[in-house]
């Protein structure tokens, strides 16, 4: 996968460089990039990204939530390398957000690396929908 531009990659949750491990579902939208995206509503489940570049985005949907029916915002986590855990706490919406960013790391030494994210929240909907990465100038 090696690109010589910095421009960015997108990378689909259908993609099979991601490693999903734990409950996910599948839903089509023509809100999701490329019209998917991965659900799950299981704590614990969690998805695995190893590339090589210097940044790394990863964005989803975000169901709307009612305290009155207890359905609440989704909580998530995210591992990048050997860094400290980053969590995510989905906006309390009335609406669906789509295109959200959950997660951005910062400035990162240029090569290899892994970002492991896990959905925190059990019988909340976490939608993942794909990952943006600058890659690596490296060979």
């Amino acid at each position: 996968m090696a690109n010589s531009s910095t421009e960015p990659i997108y990378v689909d949750d259908l993609d099979s460089m991601l490693s999903y491990t734990g409950v996910w579902f599948t839903s089509t939208s023509s809100y999701n990039f490329q019209n998917s995206s991965h659900g799950t509503n299981t704590a614990g489940s969690s998805v695995r990204f190893e590339f090589k570049g210097s940044q790394i985005s990863v964005y989803g949907s975000v169901d709307p939530s009612s305290q009155s029916a207890c359905i609440r915002p989704p909580i998530s986590t995210y591992v990048l390398d050997n860094m400290p855990m980053a969590t995510f706490f989905a906006p309390t919406t009335e609406s669906q957000l789509n295109n959200s960013l959950f997660y951005e790391s910062p400035a990162l030494v240029d090569g290899h690396h892994t970002l492991v994210i896990t959905s925190a929240s059990q019988n909340s909907l976490f939608w993942f929908d794909y990952i943006k990465y600058t890659p690596s100038g490296m060979c």
